[in-house]
C-alpha cells in the first residue's frame, strides 16, 4: 500500500490506528492512492519512480501521479502497455477522487520490467497539460493573494 510518498504493509485486517491517523492528516488533500500489489515497497518504489519524470516530444515532464487530481487523465491516455508497465503486478490502484470517495480505474495487471524511461506521444502529453490548466489558474490566483474560498471579489474577478 502507497499513500503518496510513504508507503506500508496492510494485511486483510482493519486500518490500524497509526494509519488511521495518516488518513487523517491527509484529509482534503489529492494525495492518497492505495496500491495492492504483490511487489514490495522497494520493488513498488522502483516501479513508479520510472515514472515520476517522462520525456514527452523531446522534453522531460514530471508525471504527477502522486496527485490524484491528475490519476484519471493519467490512466485514460497511457496505452495498454503503459498502464501495465506503470502498475506492474497491481491488482488494483484506488485513490480519492476531486468529489471525496474512492475511486479505482481500471488497471492493467501485468508482469512487466520496470521501464527505464517511459515517453508519451504529442496526444497524451497534450491531454495531461489541459488536465492541468485549471489547477495551475486557481493557484496563480491564490499567489496573487486572493482567497478563492472566502475572497467576495473572486466572484467579480476577470481573469
Amino acid at each position: 500500500m502507497v499513500a503518496s510518498g510513504g508507503s506500508c504493509k496492510a494485511g486483510k485486517q482493519s486500518i490500524s490506528p497509526h494509519f488511521a491517523r495518516y488518513l487523517t492528516q491527509c484529509s482534503g488533500w489529492p494525495m492518497v492512492s492505495v496500491i495492492e500489489t504483490r511487489e514490495n515497497k522497494s520493488e513498488l518504489a522502483e516501479r513508479l519512480a520510472a515514472w515520476c519524470v517522462i520525456e514527452a516530444d523531446g522534453q522531460r515532464f514530471t508525471l504527477r501521479f502522486p496527485d490524484t487530481r491528475r490519476l484519471p487523465t493519467i490512466f485514460s491516455v497511457l496505452t495498454h502497455e503503459q498502464k501495465g508497465q506503470m502498475a506492474g503486478p497491481a491488482k488494483r490502484w484506488s485513490f480519492v477522487g476531486r468529489d471525496g470517495t474512492w475511486q479505482q480505474p481500471p488497471v492493467v495487471s501485468a508482469v512487466c520490467a520496470v521501464v527505464d524511461k517511459p515517453a508519451l506521444d504529442e496526444w497524451q502529453f497534450a491531454k495531461l497539460v489541459g488536465d492541468s490548466e485549471s489547477d495551475e489558474m486557481l493557484t496563480m490566483v491564490v499567489d496573487r493573494g486572493y482567497d478563492i474560498v472566502r475572497d467576495p471579489r473572486v466572484d467579480t474577478a476577470q481573469f
